[in-house]
């Protein structure tokens, strides 16, 4: 995977029968990656099988995405793209400036602010076996409550969920 998704690698990862292969073929790998993104992010919420969703829209037209920003997040050099979905999938996206990654911008407009299991979905269904197995999200709450002697008790609680 060096420039471009290879459609046939992306439907041998995911076992796609020898029938939606061929309604697919001469397909776009990008075309396929576009769909999936649109599938996962805060615009196709309610979509329960994004794999499925983006197979029926490209067996409509193999070489066209979702279009808009899903189609310039897909056409990103593949290793790009997975870097910022594994930032994402660490719960990380938030504190990642587009000037530190050039694709955190895009990504965010795409993906939404807290976006780790969408960016874990989407690496299993990008990377099948070599995709991480969980992701981890950290919260931190502040509090501030006065004690029964008049003094001011400040507690930071971090809570890290991994999963």
């Amino acid at each position: 995977m060096v420039g471009v998704w290879d459609l046939e690698r992306l439907l041998e990862i995911n076992v796609t029968s020898p029938k939606i292969r061929g309604r697919l073929r001469g397909g776009s790998g990008e075309a396929l990656v576009s769909w999936l993104l649109y599938a996962l992010s805060p615009e196709g919420a309610g979509i329960e099988r994004p794999w499925n969703f983006a197979l029926n829209q490209m067996a409509r037209n193999p070489r066209r995405g979702a279009g808009g920003k899903y189609d310039r997040l897909a056409a990103a050099v593949p290793g790009d793209l997975l870097e910022i979905a594994r930032i994402a999938a660490k719960g990380l996206n938030t504190l990642v400036a587009p000037s530190e990654h050039p694709l955190s911008g895009l990504w965010l407009d795409v993906m939404g602010i807290g976006s780790g299991a969408r960016a874990l979905t989407l690496l299993r269904l990008l990377l099948g076996e070599d995709a991480p197995l969980q992701h981890e999200h950290e919260t931190q709450a502040e509090a501030w409550r006065q004690t029964a002697d008049g003094a001011w008790e400040h507690t930071i609680t971090i809570e890290r969920e991994v999963v």
